[in-house]
């Protein structure tokens, strides 16, 4: 029996295995404007899943499937490669296949015993496994099938739900507790939870996500299949899903969806069946650990970065929390030696974010969200929180659900870390009970490319040391009927960046304006789709800075530019730095790129989006060639631009070594893990001690 032609991105059968993370062409290792492929993505996946419903149901009444089910595999759900929309497209890929099988759940698709961290209950049950270096097939089960019935499965929320929210995440048996954390957070604005999936069809098993890696819009076309832990034994843990659910699963059923489609998005695989030497990433490879701001931006599109609550009085705070709750997504980590050290039992081993902020009879609160199967308020909610905030109908989110309020002298005091996540590329996600936000303006409903792609083959806009790549304007971009806050500018790089070529972004803000927010991000390939081992590549410390042009034309002549500091990002080793800025009026801002000095660190492939909230701004990059002259404003002037984020606004005088790296250890970056406790039994402590 002859083999079905099925669709496949490439020719003969195989996967595709070129490196098209970007979809861009490559420009002389120079910067360039990438394409921008949002349009393109929303027509593929509504026609893909006509074209994949269309044929589901031809291959049941041929009696090739037994239902009209969607199984992402050719061999058994093969589509007709000219059937495929994309073909209409030639920068956007086809369904790539993710067979429900141990292949793509592995690292390079096979299981090595030898280095694997997974513990029993993370993979995939058999009756035993095969000893050595090599691969099982287990038996991956859709997540309808854990329901009595078709009809009690939904996607979002579970009926009869309450609250504006999409209710609690809860992490599998992997360690992607940052990927929990993010979603715990998405979780909480219900429009963004919808706007993760471009189209669905949960009768047929179809769905298609929308996430966002390294400045383009990726399609994820999901059945439901998903691995199952080893049945209950003395050394397994449960028989269920391994990756995260819903706290009403399985009668919800996104936070694993998404989670299959991340997981698919860092797969690499050359064939269907077995497995080649350039075989990379897997479902494992997920849960390796990793960033919550990546996580962030993967989900939302956005610009994240993080501060410290230390770093800024409790009132300020609030005032931050209060005017970007509409717009920004809050993680919080809890401050455990704060909450030892005064008996406020809040629990490290959940993530917890932040859903409101609001002023009331006088004093300053928020509302914190835990994602704990009980909610751990620590008693915060009952020290000063009165008793009409919490009963107040306009804030109909319960303790029951995880919702608790606290006082913002409590909540600056017990909380360590915000992770924050800027709402750059969706829709508005606020939820009833927000003020207006009345930061950014509405944007007239134009919709045009924002970039535009070049030729393949012609020459590059920049590259050579000192030339900079030719600007252009923006233009809105409308999404589900709404147009977006900010107006995008995006320059990519295929090529090593290392201090001996860091670059610098010039931008210009228009004088016909009365002031604007931009929100730029430094964004480094993200190697996890490289790996081939347990171990991810610790990305680059790069540090952002921006500086503001301080004198003007003289006597017709361009003196030399001076330029004052403005504000700056982090500086860990995370894929996203950024930083935001406050422009007043018309300025020219410059922001560098910045490595540590003494270092051999270098990322390959970046990418640089800037964010305005007006669309006559303009952005070209270079590559620094030169030192540039500091500057000031004589006292009592305001300079054109200020800095608009908590992210990197510690002061240097308080760090102990402001020239280097803050210190990050990855094993202690996220949720609290048992492992990380003291041994408490008896019979541990006499293993440790070497007298008894």
């Amino acid at each position: 029996m002859a083999q079905p032609q099925i669709w496949l991105p490439q020719e003969t059968g195989k996967v595709d295995m070129s490196e098209k993370d970007h979809g861009h062409p490559v420009h002389g290792m120079g910067w360039f404007e990438p394409y921008n492929n949002r349009q393109e993505q929303e027509i593929v996946a509504n026609q893909t899943l006509a074209l994949i419903r269309g044929r589901g149901t031809s291959l049941r009444e041929s009696g090739q499937i037994p239902d009209d089910k969607w199984t992402n595999d050719p061999m058994v759900f093969p589509l007709e490669e000219h059937e495929a929309p994309s073909t209409q497209f030639p920068g956007v890929e086809g369904v790539v296949p993710f067979p429900p099988n141990d292949q793509q759940y592995y690292i390079c698709g096979i299981y090595d015993p030898q280095l694997s961290y997974l513990t029993p209950s993370a993979k995939p049950g058999h009756d035993e496994y095969t000893e050595g270096v090599g691969t099982r097939n287990s038996a991956w089960v859709r997540l309808c099938d854990f329901q009595q019935h078709d009809g009690a499965v939904n996607l979002f929320s579970e009926r009869g739900q309450k609250g504006y929210h999409y209710g609690r995440v809860m992490q599998g048996q992997l360690d992607n507790g940052y990927f929990v954390e993010a979603l715990n957070a998405v979780s909480l604005r219900p429009n963004l939870v919808r706007h993760l999936f471009y189209a669905y069809d949960k009768d047929k098993s179809i769905y298609i996500v929308r996430l966002f890696r390294h400045g383009m819009w990726h399609r994820m076309e999901l059945d439901d299949y998903v691995p199952v832990s080893p049945p209950p034994q003395a050394h397994h843990e449960n028989h269920g899903p391994i990756c995260c659910t819903s706290e009403h699963f399985p009668h919800v059923l996104w936070p694993s969806l998404v989670e299959k489609a991340y997981a698919k998005l860092y797969t690499k695989r050359g064939l269907l069946l077995g497995d080649t030497a350039e075989d990379k990433g897997g479902w494992e490879a997920i849960g390796a650990g990793g960033r919550v701001e990546d996580a962030l931006v993967l989900l939302t599109g956005g610009v994240a970065g993080r501060f410290r609550t230390r770093e800024v009085s409790a009132d300020r705070l609030f005032i931050y929390l209060f005017e970007r709750q509409a717009d920004t997504l809050f993680v919080a980590r809890v401050n455990q030696p704060a909450c030892t050290s005064y008996g406020v039992k809040l629990n490290p081993y959940f993530s917890y974010a932040v859903n409101r902020a609001v002023p009331w009879e006088g004093r300053l609160y928020v509302q914190v969200f835990c994602a704990a199967p009980m909610c751990f308020d620590g008693g915060l909610s009952d020290l000063a929180v009165p008793y009409s905030l919490s009963k107040c109908p306009e804030y109909p989110e319960t303790e029951a659900e995880g919702f608790f309020w606290c006082d913002i002298n409590d909540f600056h005091l017990y909380f360590d870390t915000i992770i924050e996540c800027h709402l750059v590329n969706t829709p508005n996600c606020a939820i009833p009970g927000m003020p207006p936000n009345a930061r950014l303006p509405a944007q007239m409903p134009t919709l045009q490319p924002s970039r535009q792609m070049v030729p393949q083959g012609q020459q590059g806009y920049g590259g050579q040391q000192g030339q900079p790549m030719m600007p252009s304007k923006r233009m809105a971009q409308i999404v589900e009927g709404e147009s977006l806050p900010y107006f995008e500018s995006c320059h990519a790089n295929p090529g090593v960046i290392t201090k001996h070529n860091a670059p610098e972004f010039n931008i210009e803000i228009p004088g016909n304006n009365n002031g604007c927010e931009v929100i730029c991000s430094f964004d480094q390939y993200d190697e996890r789709i490289q790996m081939d081992s347990p171990v991810c590549k610790r990305p680059a410390e790069i540090l952002l800075k921006a500086y503001v042009q301080v004198n003007e034309m003289v006597g017709g002549n361009q003196a030399q530019p001076l330029w004052q500091f403005v504000c700056k990002s982090n500086w860990l080793p995370v894929n996203h730095s950024m930083l935001s800025f406050s422009c007043r009026h018309a300025c020219k801002i410059k922001v560098v790129a910045e490595f540590p000095d003494g270092e051999t660190q270098h990322c390959e492939k970046a990418l640089f989006r800037c964010y305005c909230s007006v669309p006559d701004f303009t952005v070209t990059a270079m590559v620094a060639s030169k030192r540039h002259k500091l500057g000031s404003l004589p006292d009592g002037e305001t300079p054109g631009a200020v800095k608009w984020s908590l992210v990197g606004s510690v002061d240097p005088s308080l760090m102990e070594n402001p020239d280097m790296p803050m210190e990050f250890d990855p094993d202690t970056d996220g949720l609290r893990k048992p492992t990380q406790d003291v041994n408490n039994s008896w019979k541990e402590l006499k293993q440790d001690c070497s007298i008894m």
